[in-house]
């Protein structure tokens, strides 16, 4: 309880709201700079994908606190966690390629109906 009313009056109350207890007020403003940054350039309409980025960004600070301590079995097993969010969200890179891709051809297609 101390630990929530010290750091309430340093985050914001919506972000410990999100992410619960349990994280340094350092780790809250990653969380929720990134899970800002994931819904700003990604579609959240729904709860299911809000609690996506939201896991997302938690998957990313477990990188970062892996990464820290410089132990390989932990940073595979962080990295292979975020590599599955961003599966989950279709968001990994070769995801979102693939589905430009797409898109280009689907135009392409229109176009040539078009001129034909």
């Amino acid at each position: 309880y101390e630990e929530a009313k010290d750091i309430a009056g340093k985050v914001k109350q919506k972000t410990i709201k999100l992410f619960g207890l349990g994280y340094t007020e350092d780790e809250l403003r990653f969380l929720q700079d990134q899970y800002e940054d994931w819904i700003a350039r990604n579609e959240s309409k729904t709860k299911a994908q809000e609690e996506v980025f939201k896991n997302l960004c938690i998957a990313q600070l477990n990188v970062n606190r892996a990464t820290q301590s410089n132990d390989p079995k932990k940073i595979e097993s962080a990295m292979n966690t975020f590599n599955t969010m961003l599966v989950t969200a279709n968001l990994k890179p070769s995801q979102t390629n693939q589905n430009a891709l797409t898109d280009q051809n689907t135009f392409g297609t229109l176009i040539k109906k078009w001129e034909d």
